[in-house]
C-alpha cells in the first residue's frame, strides 16, 4: 500500500472484509488499528464504517472497544462522518463492559466539543504515550 498509493483503499476494505471471518482477536485489533491510522484519508471512508460496526455488535468486549476508538477516530478526522458515528456510539453508551463505555463517552465529548466550537484541539495535540508533558497539558486543559 505505501508503494502503491492507488492501492491503498483497495487494500484496507480487503483486511476490513478480512476481520468478518477471522477468529483472532489479536488480529482483529491490530487491523481496526490500522484502519482507524489509514482508512480514514481515504476517497470513501464511510465503506469502512459498516463493517468495523459489525465487529461492535458480534464480538467480545476488547475487539468492541477497538472498534469504538476506531470509528470515534473517523469521526474526528473526517468531520462530514460525526453524525453518522454518534449515532453508534450513543449504542455503546448502553454496553455492559465498562471500558466500552469510557471510550464511547470520550469520543462523544469531542465529537460535541468540535460541533459546538469548531476546534479541532484533539487531532493538534497529536499525543503520544511517550511525550507526558503534552498529555499533562491536554489532560489539564480538558478536565
Amino acid at each position: 500500500m505505501k508503494e502503491i498509493p492507488e492501492s491503498k483503499e483497495v487494500g484496507l476494505f480487503t483486511l476490513a472484509e478480512f476481520i468478518e471471518d477471522c477468529q483472532y482477536p489479536s488480529l482483529h485489533i491490530q487491523i481496526m488499528n490500522l484502519l482507524a491510522r489509514e482508512a480514514a484519508n481515504v476517497a470513501h471512508p464511510a465503506k469502512f464504517v459498516r463493517l468495523i460496526y459489525n465487529r461492535f455488535i458480534l464480538e467480545d468486549s476488547n475487539i468492541r472497544a477497538t472498534a469504538i476508538s476506531t470509528l470515534g477516530k473517523f469521526a474526528l478526522e473526517k468531520h462530514s462522518l460525526i453524525p453518522q458515528i454518534k449515532k453508534i456510539l450513543d449504542t455503546a453508551l448502553e454496553d455492559c463492559d465498562h471500558e466500552v463505555r469510557a471510550r464511547a463517552t470520550f469520543y462523544l465529548e469531542e465529537m460535541n466539543r468540535i460541533q459546538t466550537t469548531g476546534e479541532d484541539e484533539y487531532l493538534d495535540a497529536a499525543l503520544s504515550p511517550n511525550d507526558l508533558d503534552s498529555i499533562e497539558a491536554f489532560l489539564q486543559r480538558n478536565i
